[in-house]
């Protein structure tokens, strides 16, 4: 069990730390899922294909450089969340809509490494190590009753 792994070596660093059961931890990562997938859900049915939603209009807008910011940043999440079907419907948006050779603005070089790239290459290798262990994965999906299937 992945909880099992360091439980006494994180008791004897933190003496005073709290460490969940594994039910508990199971609880909480569905917490997580269900808090992302609302906030994702809301920004595709929102603000995409701006960069961000606006939490006070509700609505979508451009911020760092119309490359569907949110969209690309939430790409490796989507992986680690096990939600294959939404990670290769963004996937398959990104590859036929995404084009940084049309866009001609100012752009915050920090940002647009760490979400744009950094979304896009993370989510190149979840996915290239989902299609070499798929089965693995679709296997500890199914016996956790996690992911989308």
């Amino acid at each position: 069990s992945i909880l099992g792994r360091g439980t006494t070596r994180v008791r004897a660093l933190y003496p005073d730390v709290d460490i969940v059961s594994r039910k508990e931890a199971l609880l909480l990562r569905e917490e997580v899922r269900e808090a992302f997938t609302f906030t994702f859900d809301a920004y595709m049915h929102n603000g995409f294909p701006k960069d961000e939603l606006n939490p006070l209009s509700c609505k979508g807008e451009d911020t760092i450089g119309s490359y569907a910011l949110t969209l690309v940043d939430a790409l490796d999440t989507l992986a680690v969340m096990g939600n294959w079907t939404e990670f290769a419907k963004a996937t398959r948006w990104v590859k036929g809509n995404l084009n940084f050779g049309e866009i001609n603005e100012t752009v915050s070089l920090f940002e647009t490494n760490i979400r744009v790239l950094g979304g896009l290459l993370s989510a190149h290798l979840l996915s290239e190590s989902f299609q070499e262990n798929s089965e693995t994965i679709c296997a500890r999906q199914l016996e956790e009753g996690g992911g989308d299937g």
